[in-house]
C-alpha cells in the first residue's frame, strides 16, 4: 500500500472570513502552481527513454493468487473474452481458472486425463469469437475446444503446440519449427517455418500475436528474437539476434533478450513482449520492432516479476500477465508516453530554476489515504461531492467488487484516477469478523485494508464498523462530513461543491 501524508483532514465548512482566507491563499497557490510546472518540466528533460520498475504510476493494477484455499501453481498464459473475464492456464494443476475483471473466482475448466477431450499442463488459453475456449496442451500434442459451458466439443491434433492466437475467423498456432494457420476448427488453411536461426527460421516461438492487417508477431524464443511475417510466411522484421554460430544460446551475453516469451498487442499500436530471464516487458513498434519503453523488475512484491511467462491486452492500458514463479497473476498498466532525453543545449540555470521554490514543498505535501465503504460513497456521489473528497484525499481504497461497480458508474468518473482496488490478506479479514461477529463482510475487508495503510482515514456510516476501527485508533468519518448535509436538511452537496 501506499503511505500517504499527514494533512489534516477537517470537513469542509465555509464561514465567516473565509474570502479573506482564500484572497491570502491565492499567491501561495499561484507560486505552488509554478513550482510544479517547473518541476515537471525538468521530469521531462530529464526523464530517461524507458520507465523501468514497480514505482511506474499506476503500474500495477491487482495481483491474482486463486480463490479461497486453492492458489495458482506455475501459470503461464491468459486470455480475455469478450466480458472481460479472465481465463487462467493454472499448468501445474491442470485447469483453467475464471476470474472477472475485478479478480473474483467465477468458474473452473478441469478435465484431466489423456483421453478424448482432456487435457494436462495447459500452456495456452485463447477465446473465438463465439466464446469457445481453446486449451493448448504442449505435452499432449493437441489442442482441446471447450463450449461456453465448459463441455469439451473438438479436439485438433498438432505436433508439440507451444503458443495460439485467435484472429476473426483463423487460428494460429505455433510449433517449435512451424506457425500453423487454420480454421477456428483446426483444419489446416496454410502455413511457414523451417527449425533454424537464418532469417526465416524459428526455434520454439513461446508467443504470437496478429493485427488487423494480418501481420504476424511472433516471439522467436530460442533464437532470442521477435519476428513480423505476412501470413506467407515474407519475413517483414527481426528485432535481437540469434547466438553465433557453435555458441550456446543460453551462455551468449550479448544477446538482446534473455528469453523472449509472451506478446501481447495493445490498443496503441504497440507490441509488448514478455522476457522470462530479465523479468521485463518490453514495448516495441509495431512497424520494425525498434524498442520503445520497458517496465519491470524482480520480486515478489506487487509490481515485480519473477520468471513472467504469458502476457495478453486485457482493456484499455491494462494487461493480464502470468507472473509464473510468482504463482500469480497480475494486471498492469503499461503504455505511459515516454518523454525526451535531456538535451545538451539546455541552460543550466533553467535546471536549477525549481530549486529556488524548494521553501514551497511542504505546501506540496500528499494527501491522506482514505478507506472507502460503497455505501458512503454513493451517498457521497449521489451528493455531487466528488470535489470536497478529491481535495481532501489523494488515494481512495475500495474493495475489488466496488472499484467495479464504481467503474461503470458516470457519476464516480471524478475519482476514477484515485480509487485503488484493495485485497487484503483472506485470513486477516477472517480475524477482524471473529473480532466483530455482527460485522459485514465488507467491514471486514475495510478493517484489514485499514491495517495495511499508514494512518489511513475509513468513510463509512456502518456504526458496528465505526465502533471496531476507533477501539483500533482509526479515524473514521461519514458521509456527512464530506457532503455537509445532515439527514433531513436541505439543499445538496452539488450546491456546495459549487460555492
Amino acid at each position: 500500500m501506499t503511505d500517504s501524508s499527514e494533512q489534516a483532514a477537517q470537513p469542509y465548512s465555509p464561514g465567516p472570513g473565509s474570502g479573506d482566507a482564500r484572497r491570502f491563499m491565492l499567491p501561495i497557490v499561484l507560486l505552488a502552481v509554478i513550482l510544479v510546472a517547473q518541476i515537471v518540466l525538468l521530469y521531462l528533460f530529464t526523464r530517461p527513454q524507458t520507465p523501468v520498475g514497480a514505482d511506474t504510476p499506476d503500474w500495477h493494477v491487482m495481483s491474482i493468487y486463486g480463490f479461497g484455499p486453492e492458489r495458482l501453481w506455475e501459470p503461464t498464459e491468459v486470455a480475455v473474452d469478450s466480458e472481460l473475464r479472465l481465463y487462467v492456464a493454472d499448468t501445474n494443476n491442470h485447469r483453467i481458472l475464471i476470474f472477472d475483471r475485478s479478480g473474483r473466482y467465477e468458474g473452473m475448466l478441469t478435465n484431466k486425463g489423456q483421453g478424448p477431450g482432456q487435457f494436462q499442463f495447459p500452456s495456452d488459453v485463447d477465446i473465438d469469437p463465439t466464446g469457445r475456449i481453446y486449451v493448448t496442451s504442449t505435452r499432449q500434442s493437441k489442442i482441446v475446444i471447450f463450449s461456453r459451458d465448459l463441455a469439451p466439443v473438438h479436439e485438433i491434433e498438432v505436433p508439440d503446440p507451444l503458443a495460439l492466437a485467435i484472429k476473426g475467423e483463423r487460428l494460429y498456432v505455433t510449433t517449435d519449427r512451424e506457425i500453423m494457420i487454420g480454421d477456428l476448427d483446426g483444419n489446416k488453411i496454410g502455413g511457414f517455418g523451417t527449425r533454424g536461426r537464418g532469417d526465416g527460421q524459428i526455434d520454439r516461438p513461446s508467443g504470437i500475436v496478429v493485427d488487423d492487417e494480418g501481420i504476424i508477431y511472433i516471439s522467436d524464443t530460442l533464437n532470442y528474437r521477435v519476428s513480423a511475417y505476412t501470413e506467407d510466411g515474407t519475413l517483414l522484421w527481426n528485432q535481437g539476434d540469434p547466438p553465433p554460430a557453435g555458441e550456446e544460446a543460453m551462455q551468449s551475453k550479448d544477446r538482446t533478450y534473455g528469453l523472449p516469451v509472451g506478446l501481447a498487442l495493445g490498443e496503441d499500436g504497440m507490441l509488448y513482449l514478455v522476457d522470462a530471464f530479465n523479468g521485463e516487458i518490453h514495448q516495441l513498434s509495431r512497424d520494425d520492432g525498434a524498442p520503445a519503453a520497458k517496465y519491470g523488475e524482480w520480486g515478489n512484491l506487487d509490481g515485480q516479476l519473477y520468471y513472467p511467462a504469458g502476457i495478453t491486452h486485457a482493456w484499455g492500458n491494462v494487461f493480464a500477465v502470468a507472473d509464473r514463479f510468482n504463482n500469480r497473476v497480475q494486471l498492469l498498466r503499461l503504455g505511459d508516453p515516454v518523454g525526451p532525453s535531456l538535451p545538451y543545449d539546455l541552460p543550466i540555470w533553467l535546471a536549477l530554476l525549481p530549486l529556488l521554490l524548494l521553501p514551497l514543498l511542504p505546501l506540496l505535501a500528499r494527501r491522506r489515504a482514505l478507506v472507502a465503504e460503497h455505501a458512503s460513497l454513493e451517498v457521497v456521489l449521489e451528493a455531487q461531492a466528488t470535489r470536497r473528497l478529491t481535495r481532501r484525499f489523494g488515494e481512495i481504497f475500495v474493495t475489488p467488487d466496488t472499484f467495479a461497480r464504481l467503474e461503470l458508474d458516470e457519476r464516480s468518473a471524478p475519482i476514477m484516477r484515485r480509487l485503488r482496488p484493495a485485497q487484503p490478506d483472506a485470513a486477516l479479514v477472517e480475524a477482524v469478523r471473529r473480532d466483530a461477529p455482527g460485522l459485514s463482510e465488507e467491514g471486514g475487508w475495510l478493517a484489514a485494508i485499514a491495517e495495511g495503510i499508514r494512518r489511513p482515514r475509513v468513510l463509512t456510516d456502518d456504526a458496528a464498523l465505526s465502533e471496531l476501527l476507533e477501539a483500533r485508533g482509526v479515524t473514521t468519518l461519514e458521509s456527512t462530513d464530506i457532503t455537509g448535509v445532515t439527514p433531513g436538511a436541505g439543499g445538496s452537496g452539488g450546491e456546495a461543491d459549487k460555492a
